[in-house]
């Protein structure tokens, strides 16, 4: 019997672990749980570290593995257990140079100049940054490890990149500080150490479609598995919908492969699952590279597991376990599946939350439907941590169909029979 330990382990992605064939002879434990990683403006890495170090000394058995779903502090704690207990997996400078915004950049435009925009780093406490970026708006500031979109914003002007930077200032060292303190753990190249303090990146707009490769190294081999759509809503930056499979034409999919195949080895990436974005301009037929994550997508699970008969946790595993993925292919007649994302661009309280028996007419309507809620009465929106700077996401809706004019009317339908309530005051908090 194997023990997995899942750091930010949450009921949702246990069951889809559970799920797996792999999972027979496997123990998953929450080394951490979601609760303990996410939903707070705050990440201690040192004393969560610690936390997991006093837990596996208590543990009475073997240590096998350790994996996780999510971005930062996830992602760059488990490369550091990794080494510590002699489990496999990627090494932690690799995770940093994926991870890294302009040290990613830095490198990405070695190896792949034409497919990136112009970038430049720096310090949104000086006194004047970005006072001649080398960009003409729009372009993109953000900070140099984020997830979400959080402190990322569109600049179009003088007064929006002066409201960017005074929110950078403002709300940037919680997430700046943690990651500063793993950088102490290695010695940085000479070019990234000289912008040390450049805790921010400014970046030119991309433009098109905007999809994501899935896919993972093992002993060098880059191996894609899937690419996903990922659609915004109308007149907005925020996303509406993960949809899989991705209605790119095979070719140019063929192509995102190709750049991830010389990227991922530049990056001195191995035995590790990644996802990477890119933007299609169908005009011109040219890709764009957004950024790379060093992990799979937890977001895509359900996708995956739709219509591949199993998650893509199935990858995480197999290579936290030292051995080479055995994925299932995509089956053909299995159909589209996507996850929504239920959102709001109103600042108000939560007042009333989908009923159970809302939820359960959900699922009696749509077998294979999950609905995850991520706030509850009580609550107010600008409280929720790490959301968008443009909108406050609610819930999850994940759905399946035989093809795409039905997933849309099962969209529909759903979401008309589940009712969230707002309000712009609450007198008291409200009991849930």
């Amino acid at each position: 019997m194997k023990n997995v330990f899942v750091v930010g382990l949450d009921p949702f992605n246990r069951r889809l672990l559970e799920a797996l064939p792999q999972a027979h002879g496997v123990r998953f434990h929450a080394l951490l749980d979601f609760d303990e990683v996410r939903g707070r403006n705050e990440y201690p890495v040192e004393a969560l570290l610690a936390r997991c170090e006093r837990r596996l000394a208590h543990f009475d058995g073997s240590i096998d593995a350790f994996m996780g779903f999510l971005d930062f502090p996830v992602s760059l704690m488990l490369p550091l257990l990794c080494q510590r207990y002699g489990t496999a997996g990627p090494s932690f400078e690799s995770m940093l140079r994926c991870e890294h915004k302009l040290w990613s950049r830095m490198l990405q435009q070695e190896v792949i100049a034409d497919n990136i925009p112009h970038f430049v780093g720096f310090d949104p406490h000086d006194e004047q940054p970005l006072s001649d970026p080398g960009l003409s708006p729009p372009f993109w500031i953000k900070p140099i490890k984020s997830f979400q979109s959080y402190l990322a914003f569109l600049i179009h002007d003088q007064a929006s990149l002066a409201a960017g930077i005074q929110e950078m200032r403002r709300s940037i060292a919680h997430l700046a500080d943690p990651f500063n303190q793993l950088l102490d753990r290695i010695t940085l190249p000479e070019a990234l150490a000289q912008q040390r303090d450049a805790v921010a990146i400014a970046e030119g707009q991309l433009s098109g479609s905007q999809h994501t490769v899935e896919g993972y190294v093992f002993n060098g081999e880059v191996t894609v598995y899937g690419v996903v759509d990922s659609i915004q809503e109308a007149d907005s930056s925020s996303f509406h919908r993960y949809e899989y499979p991705s209605r790119l034409p095979a070719a140019v999919q063929a192509r995102m492969a190709r750049i991830c195949e010389r990227l991922m080895p530049h990056l001195g990436y191995d035995y590790g699952a990644f996802n990477v974005e890119f933007f299609h301009e169908q005009d011109d037929d040219h890709l764009w590279l957004l950024e790379v994550n060093s992990r799979h997508s937890q977001s895509h699970a359900y996708l995956f597991q739709q219509l591949h008969g199993a998650a893509h946790h199935q990858v995480a595993l197999e290579l936290a376990l030292g051995q080479r993925p055995a994925f299932p292919a995509l089956d053909p007649e299995a159909g589209v599946a996507a996850k929504f994302m239920l959102r709001t661009r109103t600042d108000a309280f939560i007042t009333g939350v989908p009923t159970l028996r809302e939820r359960a007419a959900l699922t009696e309507r749509f077998p294979d439907a999950h609905l995850e809620v991520l706030v509850q009465p009580g609550q107010r929106l600008s409280d929720l941590a790490a959301q968008d700077s443009y909108s406050y996401e609610v819930a999850d809706l994940y759905l399946s169909a035989k093809d795409a004019e039905a997933l849309d009317d099962a969209y529909r339908v759903a979401v008309d029979a589940l009712t969230f309530r707002v309000a712009q005051e609450v007198e008291r908090p409200l009991i849930v």
